[in-house]
């Protein structure tokens, strides 16, 4: 895959990156999750650390992004956003909406599906077969697909009714038609 130019981990994400071998290039957060240990390895090493008051306004992962919009990123991909908590996972989806007003493309990664936001006239792009689901991101959103096995012709979706899940991709794109944002979940 890309390389990421910039490798932010976010208090409780240092743990789960540092499993993997990779390091990062910025620690971000109050640091409350994670074993104060593995943070001094890190800073031995030499990585950045912007430490962030435990009393505070923003989540860690908040931090973490608008910390990387400051450093320039376009793209941001949020990995481990749907861990355990839902607190957690429920205010990452806000940081999609955010993100869709402020322009940064921010896609949400855990290894089942990929979380994308989008609004207007955009294309979706998966394997033939995979499943879809688009979910409005506020009270409601009509949309309007083509390239799924379940058209979708002005479908009023609303966040008291789960409608436009499970569909399916025909080919290996889709385009999706709102003036409202939606959710556009890819199950892997």
């Amino acid at each position: 895959g890309e390389r990421a130019a910039l490798i932010i981990a976010a208090d409780g994400g240092l743990a789960a990156l540092s499993s993997t071998g990779v390091a990062p290039t910025l620690l971000v957060g109050d640091f409350d999750s994670v074993d104060p240990a593995l943070v001094g390895e890190f800073q031995k090493r030499g990585v950045e650390i912007l430490r962030a008051q435990a009393e505070k306004n923003e989540t860690d992962t908040q931090l973490a992004l608008y910390e990387a919009v400051r450093r320039g990123a376009k793209t941001v991909c949020l990995l481990g956003a749907t861990g355990s908590r839902t607190d957690h996972f429920l205010s990452a989806l806000m940081l999609l909406v955010w993100s869709l007003k402020n322009g940064v493309e921010l896609v949400i990664e855990d290894g089942v599906q990929t979380i994308e936001i989008g609004c207007g006239d955009f294309a979706v792009y998966g394997k033939k077969g995979q499943t879809v689901s688009i979910i409005p991101a506020g009270s409601f959103a009509e949309v309007t697909a083509e390239g799924l096995y379940y058209p979708l012709e002005k479908l009023l979706l609303t966040n008291g009714l789960p409608r436009g899940v499970s569909n399916v991709f025909l080919g290996e794109e889709a385009a999706i038609h709102t003036k409202e944002p939606v959710f556009v979940i890819k199950i892997k």
